[in-house]
């Protein structure tokens, strides 16, 4: 835990977002750009569930960069977004291209610690090196 807890050491401040209606306030800073995501970082890294419908908003509007399934083997699907991120690649300049990461964690099951402290340390790293372009990370199951 203290190793994990080291990688994120120097991670960008998340700023606070709030909106006021009538006598209340109402914090919505971890509130996602689509209906099954969150931000654990807010604008660098989103969680939520598969990214299949949503991954040409996702690239367009709320500026992903870099795709994280952990989807097991048999939930990735042949007509997964996979080929329309291939598309988008093939379309786009290299500053522009979209990275696929896969972790695959089949239901009820879990990864291994050496994999997991990999995956973080990957994700620390994209987090701190999109600071200047601001480029975002979607992290996402099935569900």
């Amino acid at each position: 835990a203290a190793l994990l807890l080291g990688v994120f050491t120097y991670l960008p401040h998340a700023g606070r977002g709030a909106r006021q209606e009538g006598s209340f306030v109402f914090c919505n800073v971890f509130e996602g750009p689509t209906p099954t995501s969150n931000w654990v970082i807010p604008g660098r890294l989103l969680a939520g569930g598969a990214a299949k419908a949503d991954v040409d908003f996702l690239v367009e509007t709320a500026g992903v960069r870099t795709f994280v399934s952990l989807q097991g083997h048999a939930e990735w699907p042949e007509a997964s977004y996979e080929r329309r991120l291939e598309a988008w690649n093939d379309a786009t300049n290299e500053r522009e291209q979209i990275q696929l990461i896969r972790l695959p964690i089949e239901d009820y099951s879990i990864a291994p610690d050496d994999e997991i402290v990999d995956l973080v340390e990957r994700l620390r790293d994209l987090i701190l090196s999109s600071t200047q372009d601001q480029s975002v990370i979607y992290l996402h199951c099935k569900g």
